[in-house]
């Protein structure tokens, strides 16, 4: 079959022919060539390609058109072999004609299957060959003779010595006694051997009288043979092996078949390693275990209800009840001895409760000192109403703390750096700074916890009366009633005069204490005179961010700092305690009531009503405790500082 390239070839040969003829181009047909090459001419010039061209130049779409052998790598189904060029890959050039570079055909040397290759005749001549005389050349790596001359005793039906066969007459040679593996060896015309239909078997490449060689099945398959399915190989003759092939569909098991319609040889669910079930073909002859089960694996398969806890997403629900736990018994099927009827007053398996019936828990059981245990709607316990007893609190940033009847500290709100996140132990007080807290243990030693970047958490070592935490540094009252402060010192707020002292308030950068004789005093930042207490003797103390407030002997509050927002404005009255916040402070007045002054953007200035026996303020929220023991708090609720458990 003549290729684009043979096409091509006549044409260029032509055109040669023409110029020698014709002579060379006249001046002005090369000034009119020049100027035919701009884009859309419908000429490829040299200077144009499909890139910058495409109206003009194909070359490059990845479509054989024209005079193209290829384009890209569309081949048109074209490769070594069948161009005759031997083995090895055929590839497309920049030019989309064929780049025979990696085929052994043309490589200058005698690969399996070649005679000759290129002017490597390998010794070879006509008279070897049986001639009179001529050249010998090469053509698809394999000799050419075209050009020897044959002996004048060719043709007389007689073979003569010096000639290689005569007719039917090889003189007992044959394609194997050459070198080949099989074929059918020739004489042409001139009495010379002919052996292009001969054949090596097992150098991959599909030659006259085979159907395949190796691996290269010329592109068939068991399909093309007739089969359904299975693997063709190539055998050691070059001969379809047809073994692995096989025809789904006709009752018999063939290879590459596990089963055939009813025919599972011999094979069941128990034999693929299920427990039950029934197996069954699929129509590509290979099994189908959807009916089988096995029971005890976690899944559940074909008649199974469950398997393990695989529920298959059922619930009690599914099966009538109200709840519970829904089971799978040792047989694959449902198990509901703990559902349940929640609402029928009976406590079933499965169930916390049932209506009234608490089972004899209540508060206590999980923790709580206050309140009423209750059932919801699922039978499960609900302890929304159950409540911590409280003997103080104490309120951060945004966090707070409680010591509990039993001496415990809970926390609650912010807990980025573990501020809310107490210690196991017995206390006997607790103070919630800006990002950390601090206690005094039952024997009196402290305890700190949360953020620790200015030494604010680390304690020292000894025994406490009382202890304060502050925005970023902590301060105490020894059992010597020295007083004691830790962390940052910018402003000197963690320097104590020296003295003793009854108590103390730790503010965000500065400190006050109560004296020994009940006067105050105060040390570090000092910009809104939150630092400059006024004269006379106080039963208690607070510190705020910049302002501080104070009892007096008499009952009355006194503050002093800042007061931009009113907080330094207490109202008149006496008091028991007080609380001093970021920019507000609360106390109790001597009937037990709550009253608030200061800022109140977040609420933490509007005190509920009631009596109460304890209370601390943060930075936006207050909280207290009630005369009941139970804890309240108002204001901010970002990080739900103000949800006392």
């Amino acid at each position: 079959m003549e290729s684009r390239r043979d096409t091509l070839s006549t044409s260029v040969f032509t055109a040669m022919m023409l110029v020698l003829a014709g002579g060379a181009c006249s001046g002005d047909e090369s000034s009119t060539a020049k100027s035919a090459s701009a884009c859309g001419d419908g000429r490829c010039s040299s200077s144009e390609s499909y890139a910058t061209c495409p109206a003009d130049c194909s070359c490059g779409n990845a479509s054989i058109d024209g005079n193209e052998d290829c384009d890209g790598s569309a081949l048109d189904g074209a490769t070594c072999a069948n161009q005759s060029l031997g083995t090895g890959t055929l590839a497309c050039s920049a030019h989309c004609t064929f780049d025979t570079s990696g085929c052994t055909c043309g490589n200058g040397r005698i690969d399996v299957g070649e005679s000759c290759d290129g002017s490597n005749l390998s010794g070879e001549t006509c008279l070897g060959l049986g001639y009179a005389s001529g050249t010998l050349a090469c053509a698809a790596c394999q000799f050419d003779t075209r050009l020897c001359e044959a002996l004048a005793t060719c043709g007389n039906g007689t073979l003569d010595t010096a000639e290689a066969c005569e007719g039917e007459a090889f003189g007992g040679k044959s394609c194997v006694s050459l070198g080949f593996d099989g074929g059918a060896l020739a004489c042409n015309d001139r009495c010379g051997l002919d052996t292009s239909a001969c054949r090596r078997c097992g150098n991959s490449v599909v030659e006259s009288g085979e159907a395949c060689d190796g691996a290269n099945l010329a592109n068939k398959s068991c399909v093309t043979q007739g089969y359904d399915r299975g693997v063709l190989v190539c055998d050691s003759d070059c001969e379809f092996d047809t073994s692995g092939c096989s025809e789904c569909g006709d009752g018999v098991v063939d290879p590459g078949e596990v089963c055939d319609g009813i025919d599972f040889g011999g094979e069941t669910c128990a034999s693929q390693g299920f427990d039950a079930g029934t197996l069954t073909c699929q129509g590509n002859c290979q099994f189908n275990t959807a009916g089988c089960s096995a029971c005890g694996n976690n899944e559940a398969e074909g008649a199974e209800a469950c398997d393990g806890t695989d529920l298959d997403d059922e619930t009690c629900l599914d099966h009538g009840y109200d709840g519970g736990t829904l089971t799978c018994n040792a047989s694959c099927g449902f198990e509901t001895h703990a559902c349940t009827t929640c609402g029928n007053s009976t406590l079933e398996l499965g169930e916390d409760c049932d209506g009234a019936l608490l089972g004899g828990d209540d508060c206590s059981s999980f923790g709580f000192e206050l309140g009423t245990l209750q059932c919801d709607a699922s039978c499960r316990f609900d302890v929304a109403d159950c409540h911590h007893s409280y003997l103080v609190v104490a309120v951060g940033s945004s966090h707070a703390c409680g010591v509990t009847g039993d001496q415990q500290v809970v926390c609650w709100g912010q807990n980025n750096f573990g501020q809310a996140t107490p210690p196991v132990g017995s206390f006997k007080s607790v103070s919630a700074g800006g990002l950390h807290t601090c206690a005094v243990n039952a024997d009196d030693t402290v305890a700190c916890w949360g953020r620790n970047n200015e030494g604010q958490a680390t304690a020292p070592s000894g025994t406490f009366k009382t202890v304060v935490a502050g925005g970023s540094h902590t301060c105490g009252v020894k059992m010597d009633n020295t007083a004691v402060c830790w962390g940052d010192d910018l402003y000197t707020q963690a320097t104590p005069p020296a003295g003793t002292y009854k108590a103390i308030a730790v503010g965000d950068w500065h400190t006050c204490g109560i004296k020994s004789d009940g006067t105050v005093a105060c040390w570090g930042s000092n910009t809104f005179a939150q630092a400059t207490p006024p004269t006379g003797t106080f039963s208690s103390l607070g510190a705020g961010a910049m302002h501080s407030c104070g009892i007096k002997s008499d009952g009355t509050v006194a503050c002093w700092g800042d007061d931009s927002s009113d907080e330094s404005s207490p109202p008149a009255g006496a008091f028991k305690a007080i609380g001093v916040g970021g920019f507000h402070a609360c106390g109790i007045k001597s009937n037990d009531t709550v009253v608030c002054w200061g800022e109140n953007g977040s609420g933490e200035a509007t005190a509920p009503v009631g009596t109460f026996q304890a209370l601390d303020a943060g930075l936006h929220f207050t909280c207290a405790v009630k005369s009941d023991g139970s804890g309240a708090c108002w204001g901010a609720n970002g990080f739900g500082e103000s949800d006392v458990p």
